[in-house]
């Protein structure tokens, strides 16, 4: 982040240094590295032990707007609680959370996940992802000379493109991926 008004290219270390208030609560073990926000609650931790992920996922339950906690364990993360969901949110984060969550899970990934409520953000909503559904139904498109136009309502994610562009391509995967490939027109 950057001050405009204090020179060219200068830092702005007073406001990047204090994050939101909301989230003090994974602060104050002193266990948080880093943490980004945005439609999702994603954090880092300084001692990765399964009862300080544990801990780091009982605090993130503490934000407002979390309805679902996970913590890191490999190559999954686990559910540690959730908190009162509308109806239309129980089905979509039953149906998909924890693929979603899942789909960050890497020795790199966060070591804790908070899910939000629909239409809640901690910063510009839809950004980098999260599990709601209006940010999980993003329309995809495709086009190639001499495709045919085709619309359909199957389930298309991020980690499908890839997949898709080799399938349609001819050329085979040549490590695994979280993604599948889909038939194009």
């Amino acid at each position: 982040m950057y001050d405009a008004g204090a020179g060219a290219g200068a830092p702005d270390t007073v406001t990047y240094s204090s994050p939101s208030a909301a989230i003090a609560p994974l602060e104050a073990d002193g266990n948080l590295q880093f943490s980004d926000q945005s439609t999702a609650v994603e954090s880092w931790l300084v001692d990765h032990r399964r009862s300080k992920a544990q801990q780091g996922a009982d605090r993130m339950l503490e934000l407002p707007g979390v309805i679902a906690s996970y913590w890191r364990e490999g190559s999954h993360y686990r559910l540690r609680g959730t908190a009162s969901m509308s109806p239309s949110e129980h089905a979509w984060w039953a149906a998909h959370g924890q693929e979603i969550v899942d789909s960050m899970a890497a020795p790199d990934g966060p070591d804790v996940v908070g899910l939000l409520h629909d239409r809640t953000s901690y910063g510009v909503y839809g950004d980098h992802g999260g599990a709601q559904e209006s940010v999980q139904r993003v329309p995809m498109v495709f086009w190639a000379p001499g495709m045919t136009a085709d619309r359909t309502t199957e389930s298309f994610r991020t980690p499908d493109v890839l997949p898709t562009i080799l399938k349609a391509m001819g050329i085979a995967p040549t490590a695994s991926m979280d993604g599948k490939a889909h038939a194009l027109p």
